[in-house]
């Protein structure tokens, strides 16, 4: 998954897109959903590591740009208590979905990768609600 982010990221500030940031984290949020499915259907470790691989693709460049919406739309002044409370957060998310991922230690891999497929999906289905509505 690093190495995934780290040549997404690297190429992503190379190769600057011309989509928004917006849509770039749209798209990259309905890839990780993608690569969660194909992690549910892995029958080999080849194809997990190539699932995990396609996250850490995505994982780059949507953090790329979402830093980039949120340098946009937060006022100078307060910028930088954003970005920290963003980030503490993202943190507390993480440690929230490692207790409770670690509590499911025994459940099917495919439980699991619904579980977070269905929260790439419902962060989609947010972002597109908040920006249509």
């Amino acid at each position: 998954m690093s190495v995934g982010a780290l040549v997404a990221t690297a190429a992503y500030a190379k190769w600057p897109t011309r989509m928004r940031p917006e849509t770039v984290a749209l798209t990259t949020t309905l890839i990780l959903f993608a690569a969660m499915i194909l992690l549910i259907f892995a029958n080999n470790r080849v194809i997990a590591a190539v699932s995990m691989l396609v996250v850490g693709t995505a994982d780059g460049p949507q953090l790329a740009a979402i830093f980039t919406i949120r340098h946009r739309e937060a006022p100078e002044r307060s910028r930088s208590q954003i970005f920290i409370t963003a980030a503490s957060l993202k943190i507390t998310a993480a440690a929230l979905g490692a207790a409770i991922v670690g509590q499911l230690s025994q459940a099917p891999i495919t439980t699991l990768a619904l579980m977070m497929g269905g929260v790439q999906l419902i962060a989609a289905a947010t972002f597109i609600i908040r920006r249509n509505g």
